[in-house]
């Protein structure tokens, strides 16, 4: 599918038929093929989306390695995660809703470490609880009336 980013636009360009899931190999075949035949039309591709099934993980390593080496050999340095495909730089993106799914999975089970203002900080599942049981508001009004239940029990 491409998707406008200047004009607001959807339009299927490709569909294909398989017996099992696509290789990484094949797969990244496909995606230089389609971008070719996307860029032949007079479309500038910026980005491709993709969510992180392995296939599609394995694809876009196929392309970064293969866009290392055409830097390479060009004795220039290669750019870190970008596509080259006929020349043109393309950046490939995960899915933000299945990386923010990833994130909540993990919290689940694990604490997130990260640095901020240079000290270590912890975020834990036990947070989002606590935000939910809290209900925080202003004036009646709930700041985060879409984080339900649902969201927060992971029975759910």
């Amino acid at each position: 599918m491409v998707r406008g980013l200047i004009k607001n636009f959807k339009q299927v360009v490709a569909y294909t038929f398989a017996a099992s899931a696509t290789k990484g190999p094949a797969l990244a075949k496909q995606i230089k093929d389609v971008i070719t035949e996307i860029q032949n039309s007079g479309l500038i591709v910026v980005a491709t989306v993709c969510d992180q099934g392995t296939n599609n993980c394995n694809a876009i390593k196929i392309l970064l390695n293969e866009t290392r080496g055409t830097y390479l050999r060009r004795g220039e340095t290669p750019k870190e995660n970008i596509i080259l495909i006929n020349g043109q730089e393309i950046i490939p993106l995960y899915d933000p809703p299945h990386l923010l799914k990833g994130i909540r999975n993990n919290l689940m089970s694990k604490n997130l470490k990260f640095m901020k203002d240079g000290k270590i900080k912890i975020a834990k599942w036990s947070h989002i609880e606590q935000l939910s049981n809290e209900n925080p508001g202003y004036k009646g009004i709930r700041m985060i009336p879409k984080l339900t239940e649902i969201h927060v029990n992971p029975q759910n």
